[in-house]
């Protein structure tokens, strides 16, 4: 049953990434005229991209709390490449990500659709670089998302948020959102953090190939209520963690119920 739903759900996705991918260059190039109607077109196209492969992978989404409109700076905490594709499916905006999935089979392809923000965290030089870029995306009143643990993780705990990415939000007293991602994967299934997470040192084919053998995923975003303003970066860190904490739950052994 697994080898069917991989083969089925490949076919699928073979016909419908390349439809969704001319479907957005046609239309960036009709409308490369107007940057208004260009924007509006990659967002409908992206959000029902991310959606119709959602489908595909029978990932069902819960959203619980009010969901931001542009311009929005919202932090949350990372638990994979899916996380992408799941915020996509209910915000428009720009994501912060390592610069690796540029290069990324399927989901490089969409990341550079988007205007993903790329940076390598292991240069500390690039962060200025990022935060010019940053400054731009807010000019535009444009939605930001970043993962401030600065990596993925199986979904035990909350990292503690870097502040490096944070810089605008502190210089222009910037109201941050915050949210939580989780996951759970069905009953006879592999656990979420082994087969949806991607951490560590995961391997991005043979987790594909085993994330599309899943018989489901139930993904859960919860939104906070307020937002936290500060001149501090590292204090709007701190607290920024404390709330996504606080409404955190591990993904560990995560199943349907």
């Amino acid at each position: 049953m697994e080898w069917l739903r991989l083969s089925l759900r490949a076919v699928l996705l073979l016909i419908v990434f390349p439809l969704f991918f001319l479907a957005l260059l046609l239309g960036l190039f009709l409308l490369s005229f107007n940057k208004k109607l260009k924007l509006g077109w990659r967002n409908f196209i992206v959000q029902n991209w991310c959606r119709a492969l959602l489908t595909i992978m029978n990932v069902r989404v819960s959203i619980h709390g009010k969901v931001p409109e542009p311009p929005f700076f919202l932090v949350s905490n990372h638990l994979g490449y899916m996380d992408i594709l799941t915020y996509f499916t209910v915000l428009h905006g720009v994501f912060v990500s390592r610069h690796d999935i540029a290069r990324w089979p399927v989901f490089g392809i969409i990341a550079r659709s988007i205007n993903t923000l790329f940076i390598d965290r292991t240069r500390k030089a690039d962060i200025p670089r990022v935060n010019q870029q940053i400054d731009r995306v807010m000019r535009e009143n444009r939605g930001l998302i970043i993962f401030p643990e600065g990596t993925s993780t199986g979904g035990k705990e909350v990292l503690r948020f870097k502040p490096s990415l944070l810089e605008y939000a502190a210089r222009n007293q910037f109201p941050i959102s915050y949210s939580t991602m989780h996951y759970k994967t069905g009953k006879k299934d592999p656990p979420a953090h082994q087969a949806v997470c991607y951490w560590g040192e995961m391997s991005f084919v043979p987790h594909l190939i085993n994330l599309l053998k899943l018989s489901g995923v139930h993904a859960t975003i919860h939104f906070g209520e307020e937002t936290i303003q500060s001149d501090d970066r590292k204090e709007i860190a701190c607290i920024a963690w404390e709330k996504v904490q606080a409404h955190f739950r591990p993904v560990y052994f995560g199943v349907f119920e």
